[in-house]
């Protein structure tokens, strides 16, 4: 099976709605081996999720830009550049605080 396949089940069978990261082992025949489903990897500019951005052409700032954005339509919001919301709605404490 294909490995986007598998992501996109995985993701959805483990209900992680941005961007979780995978630790995948090969065993001796070349069958991935689930480790590990990490569904809030960590954003620091050096950490896992940002070398994997980095393999798939994305910059740092591209990455965090888009997993902004797909909380933003998951929620139903919009963000302008300065962090101000363009349509008055209520944000839950938790994002508006990550915000």
């Amino acid at each position: 099976m294909e490995a986007n396949i598998w992501f996109n089940l995985l993701k959805n069978r483990c209900r992680c709605r941005n961007r979780p990261t995978y630790y995948w082992r090969l065993d001796a025949e070349g069958n991935p081996k689930l480790l590990e489903v990490n569904p809030n990897p960590g954003w620091c500019w050096d950490g896992h999720l940002a070398k994997m951005a980095k393999i798939a052409g994305m910059s740092y700032t591209q990455m965090l830009e888009n997993i902004i954005q797909s909380a933003e339509q998951r929620l139903g919001i919009q963000m302008t550049t300065n962090g101000k919301k363009k349509e008055e709605e209520n944000i839950p404490i938790t994002l508006a605080m990550a915000v």
